[in-house]
């Protein structure tokens, strides 16, 4: 029977390294039986993630779920008698229940594939690319910039899609086949296929360093939005000029009282998110670290600010001057 993967995220779990990789393998996966398609300019399906409202009593759910209806039968129709894979993260965010329901309508054979990531790993890592991207900079422990129920969302998929078809892995390396998301991905899809015939994507999202949080954060303070694209640039800068504070801040930035808290509070619910979803797959879930370090994160000086922007202006205009020659 065709079957059709719908890959829903999270936010922050390689969700665009496995995007990217798919987009730039359509025709090998093609050859393979696997059709990932239809995404309208984008290298995933947020075409038809929009369709779903974000709150229900604002819209007409009807008429939204047969326009996902409709959106699943044109990919349907495309990928002919290739078994499907279908991504977005954005879906999750919405009425997934919605979204759900109407892929079963379209497909007898639909599966789920989610990645979750410890919790206060996750609120560093989005708040790192709000940083990066969204101009934030208020401090961290302000507030959660994103927190989700891990086990009311498990909980509600599980009322539309069997626990048999439901694939909850866990995004820590050690937990991941090979140490590789993609080969963690294709173990569930299609586990016969050699990924290392797979092309490379030509991009991957480059995350702040320790370091260059703090300088993202100052120059989005002050106004400065032009550094957005230059992710990969600054954390150069921060690691020639500053080695022993350009590693990553995950795992090292949020206050160590604040991770301790969070780790308690959703201790009972990753229980249950082993016991009922995962089959026994790991020992544990969402495993703290045996020692919970202090912060490191530090509020960069005029001075250091200073030196950094005036290393990436050099190396900018050096970088146009030899394209030009």
């Amino acid at each position: 029977m065709k079957r059709c993967f719908l890959h829903l995220g999270l936010h922050k779990t390689g969700t665009s390294a496995i995007q990217r990789s798919l987009f730039a393998n359509q025709d090998y996966l093609k050859k393979k039986g696997l059709y990932y398609g239809k995404t309208a300019g984008f290298e995933a399906h947020h075409n038809i993630a929009v369709l779903v409202p974000k709150v229900a009593e604002e819209a007409d759910l009807h008429a939204a779920e047969q326009s996902l209806v409709n959106g699943f039968e044109a990919i349907n129709d495309a990928a002919q008698d290739h078994d499907i894979i279908i991504s977005s993260e954005m879906f999750l965010e919405r009425n997934v229940g919605l979204v759900l329901n109407a892929a079963n309508k379209v497909f007898p054979c639909l599966e789920v594939i989610i990645y979750l990531r410890r919790q206060d790993l996750l609120i560093e890592s989005v708040y790192n690319q709000m940083v990066k991207q969204n101009g934030v900079y208020d401090p961290i422990n302000q507030g959660e910039y994103y927190f989700i129920d891990f086990l009311a969302r498990l909980n509600e998929i599980a009322r539309f899609v069997p626990l048999d078809r439901l694939h909850t892995r866990v995004y820590e390396r050690e937990k991941l086949i090979n140490g590789d998301l993609i080969d963690d991905f294709f173990s569930i899809v299609k586990s016969e296929l050699n990924t290392g015939e797979l092309a490379a994507p030509s991009r991957v999202n480059e995350s702040l360093n320790l370091m260059a949080v703090e300088v993202y954060r100052r120059a989005n303070k002050i106004g400065v939005t032009s550094l957005a694209p230059l992710a990969d640039l600054v954390n150069t800068v921060v690691a020639d000029l500053y080695p022993d504070r350009s590693q990553s801040m995950i795992g090292c930035y949020l206050a160590a009282k604040r991770r301790v808290a969070l780790l308690d509070e959703v201790r009972a619910a990753n229980a249950d998110i082993l016991a009922k979803y995962c089959e026994g797959q790991w020992s544990t879930l969402f495993s703290p670290p045996e020692e919970i370090l202090e912060s490191k994160r530090a509020d960069i000086s005029d001075a250091d600010f200073g030196r950094i922007m005036t290393h990436v202006i050099a190396r900018l205009y050096k970088k146009g001057t030899e394209s030009k020659g």
